[in-house]
């Protein structure tokens, strides 16, 4: 089941749809009757550990309720003992105004004005699942611009309009997401977002990060993946994966004085680990579950990015920025060769 909303916020709040989506309408009980079997799992997103800093505060949002046609309580309000989908969605706010989105730190406001008018769309993208169905990540694609937080999460969606066949689109990136979690947990986060999932065939998944965001240290990143156009690259990561995910690789590089020599890394210093999302879809009888595409995070400590960084002195509190861009790498099922950068030129985050 998918509904829209749309949302008017403070200027210091700032949410993805596609994560809050799914977080939202995955906990729709019914009020009437025997509750649904739905999803046993569906209220653990009100129990996951914040992603924010813990001196981060809550924001409140105020939200408008808007229906996809095809979602089934659109279709027949009387599956939640109402007589119109303007009902279903007051309720629905109702229901979710009650939980903390303790990832985010959000908390949802009252309807009042402007937001007790519904909408009611077509699903904008069917190309998974049916429509109304709901597509849930692990992470939030959000920017909090508030002091401080920007330089600790940075989220990056590929602007390119390239179009991959269904069986590439492993291939295909969609967002390039940094969290900063030196001070916390030691650790640099870069995650890499897939449009698909993994096949029998190798995909290359590169990770270009200029530490110093100087393009006067580092090589040109064409000397190690062909096709990037990036100055200043400090170490390259490649992660291979091939055989749908079961077998993955993943190889660091260092800019040496004139080309990018392999070093070798262990999981304290560089940890690679492959995830998947699903679409979940809720019906009074059962919660069915399929995978709809895969993800990709690495985990620098605070001694790799030391250890491998060709910048002399490491300023890890990226007071310059750190520059990056993630590129993937493949063989179509045609046989030609495919490639996407996300985003499509180097950026400078976490400043």
């Amino acid at each position: 089941m998918k509904f829209l909303f749309s949302l008017e916020m403070t200027r210091n709040t700032l949410i993805s749809l596609r994560y809050c989506m799914g977080a939202m309408a995955l906990l729709l009980t019914t009020t009437c009757g025997s509750p649904p079997a739905g999803c046993p799992d569906c209220s653990d997103d009100l129990q996951l550990t914040s992603i924010l800093p813990d001196d981060f505060p809550f924001r409140t949002l105020e939200v408008k309720w808007n229906a996809l046609n095809g979602t089934p309580a659109i279709d027949d309000p009387s599956l939640l003992c109402e007589d119109n989908f303007e009902e279903v969605l007051l309720n629905r706010h109702l229901r979710a105004g009650l939980g903390n989105w303790t990832q985010c730190k959000i908390l949802l406001g009252t309807v009042f004005g402007s937001t007790a008018n519904y909408g009611l769309f077509d699903d904008p993208d069917l190309s998974v699942g049916a429509p109304g169905d709901i597509v849930r990540t692990r992470y939030a694609d959000l920017f909090f611009p508030v002091d401080g937080t920007q330089s600790r999460l940075a989220s990056l969606v590929d602007e390119g309009s390239e179009r991959f066949a269904a069986t590439d689109k492993s291939v295909d990136l969609y967002k390039t997401m940094v969290f900063n979690q030196l001070s916390e947990e030691g650790q640099l986060k870069v995650l890499i977002g897939t449009n698909g999932l993994f096949n029998e065939r190798m995909n290359e998944y590169w990770v270009l990060p200029d530490v110093d965001n100087n393009e006067n240290t580092g090589l040109d990143s064409r000397q190690i993946v062909e096709g990037s156009d990036q100055e200043g690259v400090d170490m390259a990561v490649k992660v291979e994966v091939s055989e749908n995910g079961t077998r993955s690789n993943t190889t660091l590089y260092k800019a040496e004085e004139r080309e990018f020599q392999q070093q070798p890394t262990s999981r304290e210093l560089l940890k690679t680990e492959l995830f998947t999302s699903e679409v979940y879809i809720s019906s009074p009888e059962e919660c069915t579950s399929s995978p709809v595409f895969q993800e990709i995070e690495l985990n620098f400590s605070r001694e790799a990015l030391v250890r491998y960084s060709h910048a002399g002195e490491v300023d890890l509190s990226f007071s310059n920025g750190l520059k990056l861009q993630a590129i993937s790498v493949g063989t179509a099922a045609d046989g030609g060769k495919v490639m996407d950068k996300c985003p499509e030129r180097p950026m400078a985050v976490l400043r």
